[in-house]
């Protein structure tokens, strides 16, 4: 189970839709094009949240920049996917 990160409380009556990862495969499965648009639309979002904590980051007044790497100078860096 993945912890939320928000509470949203409704000012008047709702429907509340889940989609679990059953419900996107199957929403996948009977519409992909319905499915296409809404993985646009969540990678669209997400997008526009990581540049704005980009951008929030870049502003920071201290800056805090490593210079250590996690393998020693006589070791190479680990291969991509590795």
């Amino acid at each position: 189970k993945v912890q939320r990160t928000a509470d949203v409380t409704a000012l008047t009556p709702v429907k509340l839709l889940s989609l679990d990862w059953k419900s996107l495969v199957e929403l996948q499965r009977l519409s992909p094009y319905l499915a296409a648009r809404l993985n646009l639309n969540l990678a669209k979002i997400l997008g526009v949240r990581l540049a704005d904590m980009l951008r929030k980051a870049s502003q920071h007044p201290f800056p805090q920049k490593s210079t250590s790497v996690p393998w020693d100078k006589e070791t190479k860096p680990p291969a991509a996917g590795a």
